[in-house]
């Protein structure tokens, strides 16, 4: 088998990506639009306006203008909701079936989220990741349970993660040739996810440590006028794009720049987070963690760890897995320690990926920046805002990639052609790929019985 995963892997991969497209559709039209609730709230009487994001779709399909305030979800940049008001225009002007148009909108976010699954593909081949492992990572990206929900939930999370992988994946582009459409490419992908969401600002830091690197390194005196002007580019492209939606509502409403829409009626939880050790929440899982599909709202010690609520929101969401009968709930935890296996080998290949000299320093400084940042400031996050629902997957998406790549790339653990190198190199392609089978199994075989 793995000698066909190794001589075959340029055709099997394109058939996965494929295949997840036809099982994210499908998925979409067996769930409800409402299904997963992340501030969508309640939709629009076209009379009252509602804030939640569905209320974001409907007031600009509606009144054809951005808002002038920033109350529950209307302080986000509104790219996502403009793509997603025309939409609303397209469907539900002939149709007047308000649920038929956010069915729709929900079909076009699970798109997006299969796109990044290709974005994350091709930043595998970009860096000439081949075989059994380039056939591993397509499947972990293809099944990953993460972007089943973010692509069914209608709010802005998963256009600004295929937006940032893009960025990424045109910046490691243009590295190759400094060519202009590429810059070009990334500046766009840049400002536009920050018009999306603010919070994609964070990719930014790695971005110009690598340029700052390549700028300076020794032998590129001869390019070095065009690589200004490019970063110039750069920077006249993706910073109005990207800022312009905090300068507006900042001079428009005087919305802070860094605005986050308070919670409310959340006291109890947040005071037993905040209250809680940092063992208690960066130590290891609790043991309900690792059963469960559901947080533990009766008892909030049991979901403090920000590792088990990052295994938990990445495979079940926040709750809005449920199924009764027994062998799923078996697959289910299964899956849970297989994903958290899964962790530990792609971090020590991301170790390994670091200490090693398979990529050039430029791209290692690059996607470690945005690695350690992202880390970092989901932690912190963590910590500023104790709440179970701060501490989720889908705000770090992009350091997925990142592993991913670093497991493409990264030496073998043992020596090259020993037998364990061998035995090893095969339980991580079986790993990986019973990831994405498990997924796939478990997200869609109970909503169609």
């Amino acid at each position: 088998m793995f000698e066909k995963l190794e001589k075959n892997s340029e055709a099997i991969c394109p058939a996965i990506l494929r295949i997840s497209l036809l099982l994210k559709i499908c998925y979409g039209i067996l769930v409800q639009f409402d299904f997963s609730g992340h501030d969508l709230w309640d939709v629009s009487d076209w009379n009252t306006i509602t804030t939640g994001n569905l209320g974001y779709i409907q007031y600009l399909y509606q009144f054809r203008c951005l808002p002038d305030f920033y109350i529950g979800q209307f302080y986000h940049p509104p790219l996502f909701y403009i793509l997603s008001a025309v939409i609303m225009g397209t469907v539900y002007g002939p149709t007047k079936n308000v649920e038929l148009a956010f069915d729709v909108i929900q079909e076009f976010n699970l798109v997006i989220a299969f796109l990044v699954s290709v974005y994350c593909y091709r930043l595998l081949k970009l860096f000439n990741v081949k075989g059994t492992r380039l056939v591993a990572g397509t499947a972990f990206f293809a099944g990953i349970p993460l972007l089943y929900n973010m692509g069914a939930c209608i709010n802005n999370d998963c256009l600004m993660t295929l937006l940032c992988v893009m960025t990424v994946f045109y910046v490691l582009k243009w590295e190759k040739h400094y060519d202009w459409v590429d810059i070009i490419k990334a500046a766009l992908c840049m400002g536009l996810a920050m018009f999306t969401k603010t919070s994609a600002g964070l990719i930014a830091p790695g971005i110009a440590l690598f340029f700052l690197y390549k700028l300076f390194k020794p032998g590129r005196e001869k390019i070095r006028k065009k690589i200004v002007f490019q970063y110039l580019t750069f920077g006249v492209l993706s910073v109005p794009v990207g800022m312009f939606w905090l300068v507006w509502q900042h001079f428009k409403t005087g919305m802070p720049f860094d605005y986050i829409m308070p919670l409310y009626g959340k006291e109890e939880e947040a005071s037993a987070l905040a209250s809680a050790s940092i063992i208690s929440r960066l130590g290891l899982p609790s043991w309900q963690q690792m059963t469960d599909v559901f947080p533990d709202y009766d008892n909030f010690d049991n979901s403090v760890n920000i590792w088990g609520q990052f295994i938990q929101t990445t495979l079940f969401d926040e709750g809005v897995y449920n199924c009764s009968v027994i062998i799923f709930k078996v697959i289910a935890i299964a899956l849970i320690w297989v994903f958290a296996v899964l962790m530990l080998v792609l971090v020590l290949r991301t170790v390994s990926f670091i200490k090693s000299g398979k990529a050039e320093i430029s791209q290692k400084i690059l996607l470690i920046g945005v690695f350690a940042v992202l880390l970092g400031s989901f932690v912190k996050f963590c910590f500023q805002y104790p709440y179970i629902c701060t501490m989720h997957t889908r705000y770090i998406f992009c350091i997925f990639p990142v592993m991913l790549i670093a497991y493409g790339v990264s030496p073998k653990i043992f020596l090259e052609k020993s037998a364990a190198a061998l035995k090893v190199e095969r339980a991580e392609a079986c790993l990986m790929i019973l990831f994405g089978i498990l997924s796939v199994v478990l997200y869609l075989v109970p909503v169609i019985i």
